[in-house]
C-alpha cells in the first residue's frame, strides 16, 4: 500500500516537472524565434536549432503525459462492494435459474450492497432474502468476482462476489416490490437472453457448465 502511494506521488510530480519544462522550452524558443525574426531572417542554422528545441519540449510534454496517464491509474480507487448468489434449481433433469428484474428494468442474480460488520456470506444470504424470500444455504467452494468502473462515480470500481445457492423445490417472492418488480426462474438459453451485461452471461454460462459436470 505505501509502495502503491510513493509511486502515485513520484508520477504526479514526474507528471508536472515534465509538462512544466516541456512547455516552458516550447515558449521559450517562440519567444527567442519572434525576437529574432523582429531584427533580420533567421539563418539556417538558427532556424534548425529553434526546431531541435521545440522537439525536445515537446518530447518533455509527451513523457509529462506518459506520467500523467500513470499517475491516473494508479490513484487508489474507491472499491463499493456487494454480495449475491446465483441461485438455481434442477428439476425434471434440467437447470433453472433465478433472475430478479429490478425497478430499472434489468435483470441480474440477487445481489446487494455490503453493509457494516457483515461478511460476504451474511450480505449473500440477506439479499437472496430480502429480494426473493427465500431462506438458503451457499455452497461451498464456489466465490466469483466482477469488477467495473462505475460510470456515474468516476474513480469508484464496482466489486461484486457471487457464490452459488440451490433452492430446490421452494418457491420465491419478493419482499420489496419497490426495487424487485420480478422474479423469474428460467432455463440457461432464457436466462443468458434475459441477461444485459456479457458479464454476466459469462459468468452464468460457467457456472451451467459446472453444475453438468457435477450432477450429470
Amino acid at each position: 500500500m505505501n509502495s502503491n502511494r510513493d509511486n502515485t506521488k513520484l508520477y504526479k510530480l514526474m507528471a508536472i516537472g515534465y509538462l512544466l519544462t516541456g512547455g516552458a522550452i516550447v515558449l521559450v524558443c517562440d519567444i527567442v524565434y519572434l525576437l529574432e525574426r523582429r531584427l533580420g531572417e533567421p539563418g539556417l542554422g538558427e532556424k534548425i536549432v529553434y526546431i531541435a528545441m521545440v522537439a525536445f519540449g515537446f518530447l518533455f510534454f509527451f513523457i509529462g503525459v506518459i506520467f500523467l496517464y500513470l499517475y491516473r491509474n494508479a490513484k487508489p480507487k474507491k472499491i463499493e462492494k456487494s454480495c449475491g448468489a446465483i441461485v438455481y434449481t434442477r428439476r425434471n433433469g434440467v437447470f433453472y435459474y433465478l433472475l430478479v428484474r429490478e425497478k430499472r428494468g434489468t435483470y441480474s442474480f440477487p445481489k446487494g450492497h455490503m453493509e457494516e460488520g457483515e461478511t460476504e456470506h451474511q450480505t449473500a444470504l440477506r439479499e437472496i432474502r430480502e429480494e426473493t424470500g427465500l431462506e438458503l444455504s451457499l455452497e461451498s467452494n464456489f466465490r466469483m468476482t466482477e469488477e467495473y468502473p462505475l460510470r456515474k462515480k468516476p474513480g469508484t470500481v464496482k466489486k461484486v462476489v457471487y457464490f452459488l445457492a440451490n433452492m430446490g423445490d421452494l418457491e420465491p417472492h419478493t419482499l420489496v416490490p419497490e426495487e424487485i418488480v420480478e422474479i423469474k426462474l428460467v432455463p440457461i438459453e432464457e436466462a443468458a437472453g434475459l441477461l444485459e451485461y456479457q458479464n454476466k452471461i459469462d459468468l452464468l454460462e460457467e457456472v451451467h457448465q459446472r453444475l453438468l459436470k457435477k450432477y450429470l
